[in-house]
């Protein structure tokens, strides 16, 4: 078991009946269902490693094998989410599946050619990531939208799982709890079966 450098950020559960939060503060990113990975390129060598250590990289080696060109050959330390595509579709379960696309959705940069990014907002981190970043076929940058209720529209229309809220001066790095409510989820089927639930209560 390998050991992160930096410990990956959590995103905390939106409970009903509080929705995203909202206002110039805040970006939005599809909810991603596949399996936490964060790539490593330090030298000649890249890994990925799940989030809880797991060194995942010949497990995906064709994923692991782009990371170089992704990142344009800088020594980088990111964060992202392996999803696996089939017929259209893409879950966890497909990430499973004999004949699915396994595909790494990066969405944080936490260090560039040494310099540690974790104590600089969201903001730069984005910047210093598109800057670097060539998608390739097996990695892609994950999209930033800047209004809460389209993003919900498109992603309930393309079958994600959920809506990302994350504030764009959020740290990286954590001080004593790294689900701090800098990152927020919205799951819609979690989230709509306890709204459900709550309204309920409320009726008796």
């Amino acid at each position: 078991m390998a050991r992160h450098k930096y410990t990956p950020k959590l995103l905390k559960e939106v409970e009903p009946p509080a929705e995203l939060p909202s206002g110039k503060d805040w970006d939005y990113e599809f909810k991603w269902d596949g399996w936490r990975a964060l790539p490593y390129m330090l030298g000649q060598k890249a890994v990925l490693l799940s989030r809880g250590g797991m060194d995942i990289t010949t497990r995906y080696p064709l994923v692991a094998r782009e990371i170089p060109e992704a990142f344009s050959g800088h020594r980088v330390i990111a964060d992202g989410e392996l999803i696996g595509l089939k017929d259209g579709h893409h879950s966890l379960r497909t990430l499973r599946e004999e004949g699915a696309l396994a595909v790494l959705i990066v969405f944080d940069l936490m260090e560039l050619d040494g310099e540690p990014l974790v104590d600089e907002p969201l903001d730069v981190r984005r910047l210093a990531l598109r800057e670097v970043f060539q998608q390739s076929e097996r990695i892609a940058l994950s999209p930033v939208f800047d209004n809460p209720d389209a993003v919900r529209t498109v992603a309930k229309q393309s079958g994600y799982e959920g809506v990302v809220a994350k504030r764009k001066s959020s740290l990286y790095k954590q001080r004593g709890n790294n689900r701090d409510g800098n990152w927020q989820k919205l799951k819609f089927e979690v989230y709509d079966r306890k709204l459900a639930k709550y309204n309920e209560r409320r009726r008796h």
